[in-house]
């Protein structure tokens, strides 16, 4: 990713242009395409600079499992690699979550949803972070668990926090 006149663009390792620096923010390939804003808006293009999803979205963030998060009139869904929701707009922040989940923010409250849209945890928490090793962190009041990519509460609350997992360890805080 290199910068020339205030526009960016993509330059191989000989410091070649191989997307032209036209764009006000690009990212690097994801899934075969590259998001890219251009006049305020946000799309996505290929590596030959050719246009793929038009340049119709507040925001959007990079594919995984062939779905990107895309923000339109105010809210967040998820588009396929044509640029069609294939779940609507209806969250107020959606991000990928690992383990082909995606971690949505609608009211106060934080939930996973599956590709079709369908809620994964049988209830909603104050915060959730991405899975880590099959594991994603939860807040229910003041206190931390961990939930599993089922759904399956496994830990009740008891943390003051819980960080992702490495190497089948979590690190955690009590409140002293």
């Amino acid at each position: 990713k290199a910068k020339s006149r205030g526009k960016y663009g993509l330059i191989n390792k000989n410091g070649e242009w191989i997307i032209e620096p036209t764009y006000s923010k690009i990212n690097f390939p994801s899934s075969g395409l590259i998001r890219v804003r251009k006049d305020g808006k946000f799309g996505f293009i290929n590596e030959q600079s050719e246009e793929v999803i038009p340049f119709e979205f507040e925001n959007a963030q990079d594919f995984n499992d062939d779905l990107a998060p895309a923000k339109s009139e105010d809210s967040y869904g998820l588009i396929d690699k044509e640029g069609n929701f294939v779940v609507q707009p209806q969250f107020k922040a959606l991000w990928y979550a690992g383990e082909g989940l995606w971690g949505v923010h609608r009211g106060q409250k934080y939930n996973f949803i599956d590709k079709e849209g369908e809620l994964v945890l049988p209830r909603e928490f104050e915060q959730l972070y991405s899975f880590k090793e099959g594991m994603a962190a939860y807040k229910l009041g003041r206190l931390w668990g961990l939930v599993n990519k089922d759904g399956e509460i496994v830990t009740d609350p008891q943390f003051g926090l819980v960080w992702g997992y490495k190497d089948g360890l979590a690190r955690a805080a009590v409140y002293g």
